[in-house]
């Protein structure tokens, strides 16, 4: 069991590894250019393309190209220097886990943000330099914003060097419901209005989640399991909380065709039921013909691996690696929406705990990722 889920952990970790890597580094053969789609080499396009090219699709030269670049002016990013005081402030707070390792340990720290502002600070530069990696980020010196303070932020510190390896801000809906649920992060880009209370108010809201590239390899492995361990021990202690929503961002580096198959395929496979209650405040914007050929495509993905292998063949990258970690935690859509601020197209997710661990597939995943309390919590949550 244990070398099941050090082998999920690695794929995620690799996965992540290879989509920053090559959404920084690569542009396709045919996608280079802005030349129209008349005028390409057929030979160079996917097979896939070319199976709907023999149907009779006709595609739009914006349907391949990648946007590999900003759109946007981007300001230099703000390198900050406070480690010692990181050091010190977080000092004051005991850890929620500590993972032990022959070459390093880590620590979990969960802790408001308002009590941590040094650590605030590089969070904001670390979040803004990997973001950018992949081709989003606010555009900003500091990608830091009004929710981070009144959020609890995870912080993956490596004992040794005492760097942050990764992190994520959770908003607890007990104390984020209100008259209205507007004091929700994704609040801003859907209204979710008609999810009744007593559910938002058993949600947990994940965001902002990155890993620190630059720290390597294995470690971003490290820190994306400890981001997913973090999360799973703070719901053992608080079995209060039976929900997850987050927003999960598909980046430019993917072609609008990509796009449109990506969004058919979870709208699709991984449908909400409160799928048609939910407005997006600012809808993503695809030609209805390119939406309906990423209807063709998704429809001939029946699992999540199917879907990567047509994207990997559209754009030679994977599909965002998040968004095939929490399809396997069960998660359900229910929307998408256009982040202009961000540079990225946003999807809605709800994970139903409840629900999802009737699975045994997910149910070890679980376990897993909740650690020690599993059982327990499992128990309440049914």
């Amino acid at each position: 069991m244990i070398k099941f889920f050090r082998k999920k952990i690695y794929y995620f970790g690799f996965l992540m590894i290879l989509a920053v890597e090559v959404k920084a580094s690569c542009l396709n053969k045919y996608t280079d250019t802005k030349a129209s789609v008349a005028k390409m080499n057929r030979d160079e396009l996917p097979s896939v393309l070319k199976d709907l090219i023999r149907d009779g699709a006709v595609f739009n030269q914006d349907d391949l190209v990648r946007n590999d670049h900003f759109t946007k002016s981007m300001e230099n990013v703000k390198k900050i220097d406070n480690q010692k005081k990181i050091q010190k402030e977080l000092s004051k707070f005991k850890p929620i886990l500590e993972i032990k390792n022959h070459h390093n340990d880590i620590q979990i720290y969960l802790v408001n943000g308002y009590e941590i502002p040094e650590t605030l600070k590089k969070v904001g530069e670390l979040r803004e330099l990997n973001f950018r990696r992949v081709f989003e980020g606010s555009g900003k010196k500091t990608d830091l914003d009004s929710f981070d303070l009144s959020y609890k932020h995870l912080v993956i510190v490596e004992s040794k060097s005492k760097n942050i390896l990764g992190s994520c801000r959770l908003g607890l809906g007990n104390q984020l419901v209100r008259s209205n649920y507007n004091n929700f992060y994704a609040r801003s880009f859907f209204n979710f209005d008609s999810i009744p209370s007593e559910v938002m108010e058993r949600t947990v809201e994940v965001g902002r989640v990155f890993v620190n590239v630059a720290t390597g390899g294995p470690q971003v492995i490290r820190a994306l399991d400890a981001i997913w361990r973090g999360i799973g021990t703070f719901l053992s202690d608080n079995p209060r909380y039976r929900y997850l929503l987050s927003t999960l961002s598909i980046s430019q580096a993917y072609s609008n065709i990509s796009k449109a198959t990506i969004m058919s395929y979870f709208e699709k496979k991984h449908r909400s039921l409160f799928f048609e209650k939910i407005i997006s405040l600012n809808p993503v914007q695809i030609r209805d013909s390119t939406k309906k050929y990423g209807e063709i495509l998704a429809s001939k993905a029946n699992s999540i691996k199917e879907l990567n292998s047509l994207i990997v063949g559209l754009d030679g990258i994977s599909v965002p690696p998040l968004y095939i970690a929490n399809s396997k935690l069960g998660a359900e859509f229910l929307g998408f929406n256009s982040d202009s601020d961000f540079n990225t197209i946003d999807g809605l997710l709800l994970i139903d705990i409840s629900k999802v661990s009737k699975d045994e597939k997910v149910r070890k995943e679980l376990i897993k990722y909740l650690g020690k309390g599993s059982e327990e919590y499992l128990e309440y949550q049914n």
